[in-house]
């Protein structure tokens, strides 16, 4: 074990040197703000008051994460790899290949039991929008992995239209994330750390969803969830019969057609100022810029099956004898203007998970988009997080 771990410390060592040796680093701690509450955990903040400040900072904090990067590729859950998900759907052999993308971020500071998290990422988003946030994890010694779901990123695709999102059935999504866990995170955690380093899933949003539905499905698989503006159900402007009769029927005669109430009929090329109110524009000119380097990134719109199966995601969550099976504990962000997921079906989601402890954090005046959100969310989001995640450790040195 300590071989292991002794390997892998070298191994970061010497992309980092080559790092440092490139002056990457230098441009990194340039654009950096300082925050007492995050420095006990080796964090130090990028700099967004301008987006000039915040894209130099990202072009260091990308620099510094490539030295730690691993691409992966994982087989796609198959019917075996459902583990009591009842009826499991047919495999579904994508048109571009059938291997889910994933990075992996090795630890910077790898010791028996440094821990691990899992990101799943939200609708239509892709490894980028979680590369500050990563950055962070970094600094702070995890091991890190973002998964891209089917269907985005550069995962297997079952439209021609790469900005479309379909799915077939929700349960390939946890089926999915499971997988990845099971073979792939919690192996390589008992073989390089310990059989007792712990294991995290964070999800946003889509990922959120999937995320809990992972914790009611397999309760022993994690040791703690971070959930942020969770999509335990989505808000409609519709009655929520009306909201499933039009999903219905839109999936079953155009299952991989684009929802008509959508105004844009192919991604926006062009920046949206109206968007970003509210948020940080240097974050949102960045994640913009990012979409555009890659066609796989332009994500924009929901097929209608999507919608039907979201709405199934949302029921298997509100099931009552489903949310008795958690036992992992839980940090959830409620973001106060959620333009998008209800706030109050997750206090219900909260109330009814009867045998674990959800601790329940507000971010007053946020947006549905918290990973882009101003600065100040942005930091007490993330400082709660690792406060979270590390009690236990620190609970044992004491």
């Amino acid at each position: 074990k300590r071989t292991s771990v002794a390997s892998a410390q070298a191994s970061v060592r010497e992309h980092a040197h080559k790092t440092q040796r490139d002056g990457v680093q230098g441009v990194v701690m340039t654009m950096v703000q300082l925050d007492e509450r995050a420095a006990k955990f080796g964090v130090t903040f990028l700099d967004d008051t301008s987006d000039e400040s915040y894209s130099i900072g990202m072009r260091g904090v990308e620099a510094v994460l490539e030295a730690s990067t691993r691409e992966g590729w994982l087989d796609v859950a198959t019917s075996e790899d459902f583990n009591g998900l009842a009826a499991a759907p047919t495999p579904v052999v994508a048109e571009n290949g059938n291997k889910l993308h994933y990075v992996h971020y090795l630890s910077r500071n790898p010791q028996e039991n440094t821990p691990t998290i899992v990101i799943l990422p939200g609708f239509t988003e892709m490894v980028d929008h979680f590369m500050e946030v990563a950055y962070y994890y970094w600094q702070a010694g995890f091991d890190i992995y973002i998964l891209e779901h089917r269907g985005q990123g550069r995962s297997p695709r079952d439209v021609a239209n790469l900005g479309l999102i379909w799915i077939d059935d929700f349960r390939r999504y946890v089926a999915d994330a499971e997988k990845l866990i099971r073979t792939i995170v919690r192996p390589h955690a008992q073989s390089i750390f310990s059989k007792e380093a712990p294991v995290y899933v964070y999800g946003h949003s889509m990922g959120g969803g999937i995320a809990a539905a992972l914790a009611e499905h397999a309760p022993d698989l994690v040791d703690k969830y971070v959930l942020t503006a969770p999509m335990i159900a989505s808000l409609s402007p519709l009655s929520p019969s009306l909201t499933k009769l039009f999903a219905s029927l839109g999936a079953f005669f155009a299952s991989k057609k684009q929802i008509f109430v959508h105004p844009d009929k192919e991604f926006n090329q062009t920046f949206d100022e109206e968007y970003a109110k509210g948020l940080s524009h240097a974050r949102a000119v960045w994640l913009h810029k990012r979409r555009l380097m890659l066609e796989t990134n332009q994500m924009y719109a929901a097929s209608y099956n999507w919608v039907k199966q979201s709405l199934k995601l949302n029921a298997y969550l509100q099931n009552q004898q489903n949310r008795e099976r958690i036992t992992a504990p839980m940090l959830l962000f409620q973001a106060e203007n959620d333009a998008w997921v209800s706030d109050e079906q997750q206090d219900v989601f909260i109330a009814g998970a009867t045998n674990t402890t959800i601790k329940k954090v507000r971010m007053n005046g946020a947006r549905h988009e918290l990973e882009a959100e101003q600065a100040q969310v942005v930091r007490d989001m993330v400082v709660a997080m690792l406060e979270f995640l590390t009690v236990d450790k620190e609970a044992n040195k004491a």
